[in-house]
């Protein structure tokens, strides 16, 4: 069977290590082998693990448009939508905590809305992880999103990525039997 995992972030060294690229963070915990792929509109990896093979997706579209690479992958690879997994920054949850969910809607996050538009259906997994919100009621949300990692919060990261990571496994576990 084939899947695709997609992590969603932002391109380029002024985003890397930020709160809202931790999609990415995971995928480049599990996997070093990454190809530009233009037609994909991302950097493409892949791998089998237990019989399956799994697409792997770093969109390059930014954030806010991250479903026209997930649109692009889905079909490149004739991937169904129910066997998509997106990892993903969330603020309505504390930082660290990791939440699946399938076929619920974007819960006001831009990355998932351009996915549930570009792919016609909210009908894919997700692992949600928790960024929590800025404790300054000043900072705005995109602000704090784009925040680099707090000292304790890098020192927490490794946990965090190992967890997804079980998490993406569970779901291909599941979705096998």
């Amino acid at each position: 069977m084939d899947y695709l995992v997609i992590g969603l972030g932002n391109p380029g060294e002024k985003y890397e290590r930020t709160r809202h690229n931790i999609g990415f963070l995971v995928l480049d915990a599990w996997n070093q082998n990454w190809k530009q792929k233009a037609s994909l509109h991302g950097m493409y990896g892949e791998m089998r693990k237990s019989g399956n093979k799994l697409h792997l997706l770093k969109p390059n579209t930014f954030m806010n448009r991250s479903g026209l690479a997930a649109k692009a992958a889905s079909q490149y690879f004739h991937i169904p939508t129910e066997n998509i997994i997106v990892v993903h920054d969330d603020v309505d949850f504390p930082f660290g905590e990791i939440q699946y969910q399938f076929d619920r809607s974007s819960a006001g996050h831009n990355g998932i809305k351009s996915l549930i538009d570009e792919l016609g259906t909210q009908g894919f997994h997700r692992i949600r992880i928790g960024i929590g919100t800025s404790p300054n009621p000043h900072v705005q949300t995109d602000e704090w999103v784009l925040g680099k990692w707090s000292k304790n919060e890098e020192t927490a990261l490794d946990d965090i990525t190992s967890r997804a990571i079980t998490g993406i496994e569970n779901i291909l576990s599941e979705l096998n039997h």
